[in-house]
């Protein structure tokens, strides 16, 4: 499930060694391991072994003593050197010739560690390892990322092709890749349409994080001229989280428009109750009658010196 927004305990946080996402953690960062023993290890290993696993010395030019006199030329190397020719003339004339020599393809263990590393360091920033970045998750930070995965997917899924020699089972594997490719395709179609306008996207959004998507959709409808939507937009926002200051202020200013004025300024003293500061921010704005503004002044001072409004939650 995908997410505009993943703050305020949209995704709770393990608390317990007994969590079974901590399970989950272990194995993954496993499988990490793992992945990077094979692309790191097993390349190094391979190059090992090529470079100490030639057998073949050529002297001269010839497969044989320094003197030269031993060489025998067979057919094999007469037709080489024929096509050696052939490949040369083509090229002085500009043409292709099917003799030609092929680039050769990265190994399976350089594109794990390649993917292993795009997977990885482009993430790195937003870990918050190594400075504040005041999220904990995000889904922007994953693009970059999700490449390397794929590359991840579609590595194993050839692997696991070339090692399957029974007819039947490679069908099935071909088969499972189509149908991931074609659902993943369809999500993505599916998620683009959320994108279309702010209101489709924060509506999208209130599975996941409903405090926030809802208090976004009610500024998008307020904005609208939807005040009756809006208002219920903003109650039920705070239904799920009850002291976010900027919300219980955004309602009272959606009831002061609206001729409601003593239960905008039950929202407004709610607010400051849940951020005394809030009173410093807004005081110009709220303005309903002179007792009101007086009262609001006093909060701001008393915020200065960190001693609160004296107004009680609930009275």
């Amino acid at each position: 499930m995908l997410s505009f927004d993943w703050s305020m305990d949209a995704l709770p946080l393990i608390r317990s060694l007994t969590d079974l996402r901590t399970i989950q953690t272990v194995i993954f960062y496993l499988g990490l391991i793992l992945l990077v023993w094979f692309g790191l290890w097993t390349s190094l290993t391979s190059r090992t072994k090529d470079t100490n696993g030639k057998s073949h010395h050529y002297i001269n030019g010839r497969n044989g003593n320094s003197n030269g006199y031993s060489y025998q030329c067979n057919d094999h190397e007469h037709l080489s050197s024929s096509h050696t020719e052939i490949n040369d003339i083509s090229a002085q004339n500009g043409t292709n010739s099917h003799y030609g020599s092929r680039t050769s393809l990265p190994t399976t263990e350089n594109v794990v560690a390649f993917s292993l590393g795009l997977l990885a360091f482009p993430f790195l920033p937003a870990t918050n390892l190594f400075f504040y970045v005041g999220f904990v998750i995000a889904e922007r930070v994953l693009y970059i990322p999700s490449m390397g995965f794929c590359l991840l997917v579609a590595v194993g899924l050839r692997s696991l092709y070339v090692r399957v020699q029974r007819r039947s089972s490679r069908r099935v594997l071909l088969f499972c890749s189509g149908a991931l490719v074609i659902l993943f395709g369809m999500k993505t179609v599916l998620r683009n349409q959320d994108w279309q306008n702010e209101e489709m996207l924060y509506k999208s959004g209130i599975y996941v994080n409903p405090a926030k998507a809802w208090g976004n959709l009610g500024n998008v409808l307020k904005s609208q001229g939807k005040m009756d939507e809006a208002e219920q937009a903003y109650r039920n926002a705070l239904y799920f989280r009850s002291n976010m200051a900027d919300m219980l202020y955004n309602l009272g200013l959606l009831l002061q428009e609206s001729n409601k004025f003593s239960e905008a300024l039950h929202y407004y003293k709610l607010a400051i109750g849940s951020r005394p500061t809030l009173a410093c921010k807004y005081n110009s704005s709220l303005f309903i009658d002179n007792l009101q503004a007086s009262w609001l002044w006093l909060c701001c001072v008393q915020a200065t010196v960190n001693k609160g409004c004296g107004y009680v939650k609930g009275k």
